[in-house]
């Protein structure tokens, strides 16, 4: 009885890699057309025998098998031959009609050989391990009982490759209104494709929604304020998804952050004063000030965006110039929390001011504060904890300002 025989050596592999590793898979398979061997038993006859002789036996003849006139089965390739900017995502395919393959050989420029599996019916070969950004691969294939046919092709150059950066940073521990905010390398265009490669999950069980500032930035919140010590698991596998314009997007990763307990300071414009609490537990009160009637304050919950010991503060920051009424020469603040990237800060006032905390308006929309208030917030309050403002009637910071979130109603959260 004829055999058909496939064989597949091993090698070491990283399933995490982006491109491949030294491992060589050879698939062979040998065949040949079944041959029934058939014995044809003989009786042997005496015949009479001449006169004076004796009787001869005469043996009887084999009938020979019949050869096969089956064809080589029909090979397809994806992707095709000379194809160029490949999405290494995408993968190979080998498929055979009408019969079987016999070898299915994929390496790389440098001759590795890229791990493949063939079906258990012999007629499809995918590979097993990813193929890499920029560069050139050789597809060699025999069909049974055909002929070594070979093919080529290039992948995606890295011109053209997407990744992006994702705050809070891995394994941060931020206040509780700090939103996720991702920011790709390039355009994305296909973005609920992006969306889809991406899943946020909480230890609390809590659902989100994202929201695109920008085709650069999205951004990703729940309906309320994250749940107090819990941890978000970010999964994105965005290796191979297209972003638009030929940006195929380069990475796979898993990235977490935690938040603590809930830290919450509310100043309202109408009697100047900052209160502070922890867990919802009121803890601390400190005069301030809020913005001037020619630098007023917004309304708003402002998550801390970042601290600083000491920052600088320049009055072409906000626009004035030398010779405008309230131009002042840069100087420093200390005990600084960044609420808005345009320049509003809690800080703590310079020491002709503390006369007129919790009396006037003389900022420039910073939460001005004594050394005792301004450093209270430094210290027990980090990035993601939140600042509110109340009752400017000012209206809201527009939202690229900083993380103003939690200032969009949650049904106009989302991006139509």
């Amino acid at each position: 009885m004829g055999m058909v025989t496939f064989s597949q050596s091993h090698g070491s592999q990283s399933s995490e890699s982006n491109r491949p590793v030294g491992r060589r898979v050879v698939l062979l398979g040998l065949s040949g057309a079944s041959v029934a061997a058939l014995a044809a038993c003989t009786s042997q006859q005496s015949a009479p025998a001449p006169s004076g002789g004796t009787a001869s036996s005469s043996p009887a003849k084999t009938p020979s098998a019949a050869p096969s006139s089956s064809a080589p089965a029909t090979v397809t390739v994806a992707p095709a031959d000379g194809k160029q900017g490949v999405n290494p995502g995408t993968g190979v395919t080998v498929t055979a009609a009408g019969g079987r393959l016999s070898s299915v050989v994929l390496k790389d420029s440098a001759g590795t050989a890229v791990p493949g599996k063939l079906s258990a019916d012999g007629t499809t070969w995918k590979n097993t391990e990813r193929l890499a950004f920029d560069t050139a691969y050789t597809l060699v294939y025999t069909p049974q009982g055909g002929k070594t046919a070979e093919s080529t092709f290039t992948t995606t150059p890295k011109a053209l490759e997407a990744d992006a950066l994702v705050s809070p940073r891995e394994g941060a521990v931020v206040g509780v209104g700090m939103p996720l905010q991702i920011t790709f390398s390039e355009p994305v265009l296909n973005k609920k494709a992006v969306e889809k490669a991406i899943t946020v999950t909480t230890s609390s069980g809590q659902t989100g929604r994202f929201r695109w500032l920008s085709d650069t930035v999205v951004r990703y919140r729940p309906e309320k304020f994250w749940t107090a010590n819990s941890t978000i698991t970010v999964d994105m596998k965005l290796f191979g998804v297209e972003f638009g314009n030929k940006m195929v997007g380069n990475f796979d990763a898993v990235h977490t952050f935690s938040v603590h307990n809930v830290r919450h300071a509310v100043i309202s414009d109408k009697d100047l004063t900052l209160r502070c609490y922890i867990d919802g537990k009121l803890v601390k009160t400190f005069p301030s000030t809020l913005g001037s009637e020619r630098w007023p304050s917004a309304d708003g919950i402002f998550p801390i965006i970042e601290q600083e010991r000491q920052t600088w503060f320049r009055a072409e920051s906000i626009g004035l110039k030398p010779g405008d009424q309230d131009y002042y020469e840069a100087f420093q603040y200390e005990w600084t929390s960044r609420l808005t990237w345009s320049g509003v800060y809690v800080h703590k006032v310079l020491d002709p001011a503390l006369p007129y905390l919790g009396r006037d308006h003389i900022s420039h929309g910073c939460v001005g504060l004594s050394y005792e208030g301004a450093t209270f917030i430094f210290n027990e309050f980090d990035p993601g904890d939140i600042i509110e403002v109340r009752d400017t009637g000012n209206g809201y910071a527009s939202e690229d300002k900083g993380f103003m979130d939690w200032n969009i109603a949650w049904d106009k959260y989302a991006n139509a």
